[in-house]
C-alpha cells in the first residue's frame, strides 16, 4: 500500500509518517509512506492508494479531488475525523 501525506512543507508530518510505519510493522502490513509539500501533490500522486492531507493545507480538499479523482480515486471528508488527534496506529488503520 503506498500512502502519501501532504502538508505545507512536507515536514510536519515526518512524526505522523514514522509512527504510521512503526504501526503497519506491528501489523505485518507492507506500506510505503512518505510525506511531501502540497505543491508536489500532482507530481507525487501516481501509484498512490490513500493521501492525506495535513491540516494546514485542508482548505486545499478542492484542489486536491481534483488532481485524485482522475486517478481513479475517490475523496472523503470528514471535519471531526481529526487524523492528527488520533492514535498513530489508528491513523494507519484508516487507511487500510
Amino acid at each position: 500500500m503506498v500512502i502519501r501525506l501532504f502538508c505545507a512543507a512536507g515536514m510536519s508530518t515526518s512524526l505522523l509518517v514514522k509512527k504510521m510505519e512503526e504501526a503497519a510493522k506491528e501489523k505485518g502490513k507492507d506500506a510505503d509512506i512518505a510525506a511531501y509539500p502540497f505543491t508536489d501533490m500532482e507530481r507525487m500522486i501516481e501509484g498512490v492508494d490513500v493521501a492525506l492531507l495535513g491540516p494546514q493545507v485542508g482548505y486545499q480538499l478542492a484542489r486536491a479531488k481534483e488532481i485524485c479523482d482522475p486517478k481513479g480515486g475517490s475523496g472523503r471528508c470528514d471535519p471531526n475525523a481529526g487524523l492528527w488527534n488520533v492514535q498513530w496506529n489508528e491513523c494507519f488503520e484508516i487507511c487500510i
